[in-house]
């Protein structure tokens, strides 16, 4: 009985929750959600003497939603640490942040950490 209370306790569910963005801290594990890109729709560049010309916003899923560590915050600017002990600066008019758990963030940077060290060790693959 005690042990399948352990077991349900440690494999409790958790959900990222979307996060705006003056609630990121410093510390927080985050992934990408939905990455915004603008740009003019060709239809309309014919049309540039009868109207003024304004930009779409498309939303798009990001190329990749490994985890990163906010390092720190100075708003629309996210400075974040990934895996590979690289940095990258993320602006929140663009790329919406998800909050990871704790428990999950940390995990996931471990072993994708050592997954990235052995990858490293092996070599390329040819």
């Amino acid at each position: 009985m005690l042990r399948e209370n352990r077991m349900n306790m440690s494999d409790e569910k958790t959900m990222s929750q979307p996060l705006a963005p003056e609630d990121i801290r410093p510390g927080d594990f985050v992934s990408l959600l939905h990455v915004v890109s603008e740009c003019v729709p060709f239809f309309c560049i014919e049309d540039v003497q009868f109207r003024q010309i304004e930009p779409v916003r498309i939303t798009h899923m990001p190329r990749s939603i490994e985890p990163m560590e906010v390092v720190e915050v100075c708003l629309p600017f996210v400075l974040v640490r990934l895996p590979d002990e690289k940095h990258q600066t993320l602006d929140v008019r663009r790329h919406r942040v998800a909050r990871l758990s704790q428990r999950f963030g940390k995990k996931s940077f471990k072993r994708l950490k050592e997954q990235g060290r052995n990858t490293a060790l092996d070599g390329p693959t040819a």
